[in-house]
């Protein structure tokens, strides 16, 4: 068989991507906000190492005045 899931790999991955939201909201509640909006997430590497990145824009929401 040629190819296949490495599950090591993946579940480092899944573990650095949720790692990488934690420290967004960690980061936006620190900023003041109560919520993100358009996150996103991105990778990039070597053959060495993969980096992931998450990113969005921190937020106080308030409620419309009528």
């Amino acid at each position: 068989m040629v190819g296949g899931e490495i599950t090591s790999f993946v579940s480092e991955c899944v573990k650095a991507r949720n790692e990488s939201l934690a420290r967004l909201i960690l980061h936006a509640k620190r900023l003041g906000a109560d919520a993100l909006i358009k996150v996103d997430f991105e990778t990039s590497g070597t053959p060495a190492i993969t980096i992931f990145s998450a990113y969005g824009t921190a937020v106080i929401v308030k409620p419309v005045e009528k």
